[in-house]
């Protein structure tokens, strides 16, 4: 679940570069999107 940085994250997708990841046990996981599914387009942004 991205709580912070999730622009971050997009891009450093886009260009190729998985961002570092730290496991969280809070949040609410029943409104999480999955992130590997989530069409990320480079001509969108």
């Amino acid at each position: 679940m991205i709580v912070d940085g999730n622009h971050r994250y997009i891009s450093g997708r886009i260009m190729g570069q998985e961002p570092a990841i730290q496991p969280w046990a809070g949040g609410r996981p029943g409104s999480a999107l999955d992130g590997e599914t989530m069409p990320i387009d480079p001509e969108s942004w």
